[in-house]
């Protein structure tokens, strides 16, 4: 017996002796937020030897109406207390109480319902569209963003279940460093559950960062679920003077492109930086992108003073007709601007 049903219980003693309700929770469970009101009648039978009478009702909320046998139940029969819940807007589970009084009994029997409340199949697939056979994902690849190196990166992530079938859901085939929790779990369906994970990074790691696990559904491996971050230098124990005598990057080009080329051809772009510093290189540590296929080539370190070109070749493969457009990542020693963003873009005819 949980707390909640200890505490009931001992209420529900304290109701004029004789007076028994059929139950004293209700839970609705997972209903559709098409649901508008949820409603449930709790009752109750008389076994004293005398009428009784329920004086009032009332519930924690007034999202929450009641209505009661309003007269006197006889010895042997029965009465009722009726709560309608009218669901209230962005909740997604609710816990009401309501108190009963008897006439000549000044404590209450309290009463609960409960519940939960998921989107449609429709709602879910439209918030969940990376599918995995029955489940959705809300992203692909899954991104932590910024993590310092040599620390534990944690955060979370939903999966629902699109279909009319409960899917067990399991997780294998790690990456080093990453872990799921729980690794199982059972999805009701078209309902949705949260899955934490943490990611321990080492000292040596710089700039994107990729990790995989396996989904198992119902006992099916299903494709790798991408997880990803970067990775970056903690700066915060520099001083402000430290920090300004420090190599300064500038972007000379926020904006390149590789013009117009046709479809079927890969495409060139180039851009540059600037070590505005006069007396310290500037370290390039990783130049990356999400888009699979590019290839950057990028110095090592810029010397003071110097300007520095970023080549960048796209694949036919990664081009799509019409306007394409691409972000590279300069990640470099400064701390005042660890990482530097360049949009990639041009036309495909």
């Amino acid at each position: 017996m949980n707390l909640i049903s200890v505490i009931l219980t001992a209420l529900l003693l304290a109701a004029p002796g004789g007076v028994t309700f059929d139950s004293v929770s209700h839970d609705f469970g997972s209903q559709p937020k098409t649901v508008s009101y949820l409603e449930h009648v709790y009752r109750f039978t008389n076994d004293t030897g005398k009428a009784v009478k329920v004086s009032y009702a009332v519930a924690t909320c007034s999202c929450t109406h009641l209505s009661w046998t309003t007269g006197s139940v006889a010895p042997g029969a029965e009465g009722f207390v009726k709560a309608v819940y009218h669901r209230e807007s962005n909740v997604n589970s609710f816990e009401k109480f309501i108190s009963v009084f008897f006439e000549g009994s000044s404590k209450p029997v309290v009463l609960r319902i409960a519940g939960s409340f998921h989107e449609t199949r429709g709602g879910l697939s439209k918030e969940f569209p990376v599918s995995r056979g029955p489940l959705g994902f809300a992203y692909s690849p899954i991104r932590y963003g910024n993590a310092v190196r040599g620390t534990l990166a944690s955060d979370a992530f939903w999966v629902a279940n699109l279909s009319d079938a409960p899917v067990r859901l399991d997780f294998t085939s790690f990456s080093d460093s990453l872990d799921v929790y729980p690794s199982e779990i059972v999805i009701q369906p078209n309902d949705r559950q949260r899955f934490g994970y943490t990611i321990k990074l080492d000292t040596g790691s710089w700039g994107l960062r990729r990790y995989t696990a396996t989904p198992v559904i119902n006992g099916v491996p299903a494709e790798p679920v991408t997880f990803t971050l970067v990775a970056v230098e903690d700066y915060s124990s520099l001083s402000g003077s430290e920090k300004n005598a420090a190599p300064r990057p500038i972007l000379v080009d926020r904006d390149c492109s590789f013009g117009t080329v046709r479809h079927g051809r890969p495409a060139k772009a180039v851009f540059k930086i600037r070590n505005s510093s006069n007396d310290l290189p500037l370290n390039i540590r990783a130049v990356f992108s999400e888009d699979a296929g590019m290839d950057i080539a990028a110095p090592s370190s810029i010397a003071p003073g110097a300007t520095a070109d970023f080549k960048v070749s796209l694949p036919s493969s990664s081009l799509v007709k019409g306007k394409n457009a691409f972000k590279v990542c300069v990640q470099s020693d400064s701390p005042l601007r660890q990482i530097l963003e360049v949009y990639v873009s041009g036309i495909v005819e």
